[in-house]
């Protein structure tokens, strides 16, 4: 989605290029095409830190740590894009009415 409303990609050409970098990062991960994620792998994902905290929630906030200070501009900007779309066409609907 940001990659269509932010970068103004075509949305065709957003689905291909994501699905090559999902297909790149499953070869790192995946010794062959197909077949199963290794179990050390696995086991570090799904499992927990400290016994207490999914290690899922740690690798989300240090995404949001790494990322957060460089996109929260844009989000912000994509937002406010997409709302003044909203009002504009909100505005568009009511001149459209027929007046009683």
């Amino acid at each position: 989605g940001m990659l269509i409303s932010v970068g103004r990609i075509q949305p065709i050409i957003a689905t291909l290029a994501t699905s090559m970098v999902y297909t790149g990062v499953s070869l790192l991960i995946c010794p062959l095409p197909g077949g199963t994620i290794p179990r050390e792998f696995s086991s570090k994902i799904t499992g927990f830190a400290f016994g207490v905290i999914p290690m899922s929630a740690i690798i989300l906030v240090i995404v949001i740590i790494v990322l957060g200070p460089t996109q929260i501009p844009k989000l912000k900007k994509m937002f406010s894009r997409s709302k003044k779309n909203f009002e504009d066409e909100l505005k568009d609907t009511e001149k459209d009415k027929p007046d009683d």
